[in-house]
């Protein structure tokens, strides 16, 4: 999905979930679009001005990320996910840029078997503070077991 951010700039971007069961090696893959909210507006904003840290509470990357089981829509206004998922927030395992002609980056997450078992609806991708980057909505929840471990990779690209 491409969303217009200023005239010439834009934000593609892609969430995918994998579920891979640890003892037959299965995957089940799920993907959707995800909306950039307010504050990443904000921050990029930020960086770009070279205002960072200058008079402003520090701006910091994407670095975690959050299962939900919420049933609203994702908006540009959202701060957190509807339902959080009690355990379900951790820290990035790698992001791996592409050629900085391109501009996409890919954040991964990997969540232990077991770690998550209940349904899944949203995923939220957040600095250390809290704030929210990018908020996901899954057109079709999905429940792991406790034999699968969960991989989201959310892939941003700006040009």
């Amino acid at each position: 999905m491409t969303k217009k951010f200023r005239e010439g700039v834009h934000i593609l971007d892609n969430v995918t979930v994998t579920l891979t069961d640890t003892i037959t090696g299965e995957k089940t893959v799920f993907s959707c679009h995800n909306i950039e909210l307010n504050y990443t507006l904000s921050a990029l904003s930020q960086w770009i001005s070279g205002k960072n840290n200058v008079g402003y509470q520090p701006v910091f990357p994407p670095s975690r990320c959050s299962l939900g089981s919420g049933s609203g829509t994702p908006a540009k206004t959202d701060t957190s996910l509807f339902t959080p998922i009690p355990n379900s927030t951790i820290s990035m395992s790698s992001a791996t840029p592409d050629s900085p002609a391109v501009g996409t980056t890919t954040f991964i997450f990997q969540y232990p078997a077991g770690q998550v078992t209940t349904q899944v609806t949203e995923a939220l991708m957040s600095d250390v503070n809290g704030n929210g980057w990018f908020h996901s909505k899954f057109a079709s929840p999905f429940t792991p077991s406790a034999s699968q471990t969960i991989t989201v990779q959310w892939q941003i690209t700006f040009n």
